[in-house]
């Protein structure tokens, strides 16, 4: 892998790409040697390219531990941990590693874990058509009020006043 250009803040990693060999072993590599910067992850597991959800589990696990921020959605991790809560899963990820996990709910809004706080965030009250690319379209806008805070690390997130996340978490 070459060099990444110092001016990179942020590496986001999901979905099939981080299912997939020999991609998910290269950007396993990349995001534990770019640790220093943000890694963001979005698991958006589908089963329709990759059916094992081991492999799904054995990925994230992998990238938990050097991601600086998680967002998942409360139907992949049904997927992930059946029957289980996913607060207590997205607690469990947070303990493996990053400064912020973020469980979007569909219609119930977010909940955001840190090690110092749980907040909750309503849902926008909205007409729906279509949901594809809503929780890339989330990620984004929660990577933007970062980097706009200047929040864009493990540092940024843990100090980030909580009025200051949840007015992000509302925007995203």
């Amino acid at each position: 892998l070459p060099a990444l250009d110092p001016a990179i803040e942020a590496l986001h990693f999901g979905s099939y790409s981080i299912a997939v060999s020999p991609v998910a072993e290269t950007l396993a590599a990349l995001a534990e040697r770019e640790r220093d910067r943000c890694i963001s992850l979005d698991p958006n597991v589908r089963l329709n390219v990759e059916p094992s959800v081991a492999v799904w589990r054995e990925r994230i696990a992998r990238l938990l531990p050097v991601a600086t921020l998680v967002k998942v959605s409360s139907e992949d991790l049904a997927l992930l941990e059946p029957g289980r809560d996913p607060v207590a899963v997205a607690r469990s990820w947070l303990a493996a590693g990053p400064a912020l996990v973020v469980v979007t709910r569909g219609g119930e809004g977010a909940i955001a874990l840190r090690a110092s706080e749980t907040l909750s965030v309503p849902a926008v009250a909205a007409s729906v058509v279509d949901t594809v690319g809503a929780g890339d379209t989330f990620q984004a806008a929660l990577l933007d009020g970062l980097r706009q805070e200047r929040a864009l690390s493990r540092a940024g997130i843990e100090r980030m006043a909580a009025g200051r996340l949840e007015a992000i978490l509302k925007r995203a």
